[in-house]
């Protein structure tokens, strides 16, 4: 087997030497022979990084609004981004438009909409509370308890259901 080495000399050692020489270098690597780990500390040790970071400015952008948001600086948060995503976009059209004061974050509560789109279409379907109980009561005794089989036949007000209509 050849003497452990660099990566570049060990390629140029087992070339044309068949899959045994690449076995034997991975055992050697794998099995942390002296002499392999010797001489790659030793190649390690010249390798030298870029003296100035190679970060993109997006990504340290959404660092820095990840770490606001976090403490719960959100509006911060979201300036920063928002400065981000605009200056990106004004490298790549300058005839980006933007706003003069930026644009407040607002937060949404998922739950309020839900809630409020379910009472506007229950008030469209049902009329009233008395039409509602009795839709709700129709429906539950068209159901078909466990026959699979037909649970995807939708029926009667509410038919998005998956409820399964009696026979």
């Amino acid at each position: 087997m050849p003497e452990p080495v660099a990566l570049g000399d060990i390629a140029r050692q087992i070339k044309g030497e068949g899959l045994d020489s690449v076995r034997q270098a991975l055992r050697a690597c794998l099995a942390r022979m002296p002499q392999w780990t010797e001489r790659s500390l030793r190649t390690l040790a010249e390798v030298r990084y870029a003296s100035h970071g190679t970060m993109r400015p997006e990504a340290v952008a959404l660092r820095e609004a990840f770490d606001q948001a976090a403490t719960g600086r959100t509006p911060a948060a979201a300036d920063r981004l928002q400065r981000q995503v605009l200056a990106g976009a004004l490298d790549e059209n300058q005839f980006v438009l933007k706003p003069v004061g930026g644009v407040a974050p607002a937060q949404i509560k998922a739950t309020a909409v839900q809630a409020r789109e379910a009472a506007e279409f229950l008030s469209a379907e049902y009329g009233d509370g008395v039409n509602l109980v009795l839709g709700v009561k129709a429906m539950l005794e068209e159901v078909v308890w466990g026959d699979e089989e037909r649970s995807d036949v939708p029926s009667g007000p509410g038919s998005g259901w998956a409820a399964t209509p009696g026979s």
